[in-house]
């Protein structure tokens, strides 16, 4: 996912769930970003995470980018 804020920086975020993980990469294009995983009780809860963080991402302003 990736917007553009205000000032003209892009940001992005790359997001997955694997088996129990949610695992999440976000920064400004161009630069690593920053890693951080969490593990979930189960695949489900972990499928969850996942819709509600693309859910709240995309409120932000955040779209799809292929």
């Amino acid at each position: 996912l990736r917007r553009t804020t205000v000032g003209g920086v892009e940001k992005f975020v790359l997001i997955f769930s694997k088996a129990n993980f949610l695992v999440r990469r976000a920064g400004i294009v161009g630069q690593s970003g920053t890693w951080s995983l969490i593990d979930y009780p189960s695949p489900n809860s972990a499928s969850f995470a996942y819709a509600r963080e693309c859910s709240d991402l995309t409120s932000q302003g955040f779209r799809d980018v292929q």
